[in-house]
């Protein structure tokens, strides 16, 4: 199959613990390993991009050092991240200082298919598929455990 034949799979991950990238090394690994032939996969952050704010494109170094030396911060931190004003809040935060930057990186890699192993990402990449009324399909890797209900 010519490589213009071949479906292009985005994987948008951060370096943020590290294990979104693992993630994402690992979905790319597993792909080209099974569907090599079939597609073309890029790994992208874009949070690397200089157009983002620095309190998020320095939030891998930031999370790292928060876990380490402020774990009771960081947990409460996470708790509130489950409440529905304070993640409404975010999400539209998100939207706003993420929208150019993944619409730019969308418009590059022009993917039939997104997966993402960060969860910031999905209400920036909704609101896109919205505003712009296209549809990728989008697929989120969950790399933290837990219970599903």
């Amino acid at each position: 199959m010519a490589d213009t034949e071949k479906k292009r799979l985005l994987v948008l991950t951060a370096d943020a613990g590290f294990g979104h990238r693992s993630a994402a090394n690992a979905v790319e690994a597993a792909l080209l390993e099974t569907q090599g032939e079939e597609c073309t996969v890029d790994i992208v952050n874009p949070l690397d991009d200089p157009r983002v704010l620095p309190v998020l494109r320095n939030s891998g170094s930031d999370y790292d050092r928060l876990v380490r030396e402020m774990p009771d911060l960081y947990k409460i931190g996470y708790e509130i991240s489950d409440a529905l004003v304070p993640t409404a809040m975010l999400e539209g935060a998100l939207i706003v200082m993420l929208y150019e930057v993944l619409r730019d990186v969308i418009d590059r890699f022009r993917p039939d298919a997104i997966v993402t192993t960060y969860p910031l990402y999905q209400s920036p990449l909704g609101a896109l598929s919205v505003i712009r009324r296209q549809h990728v399909p989008l697929i989120t890797v969950v790399t933290d455990l837990a219970t599903v209900r």
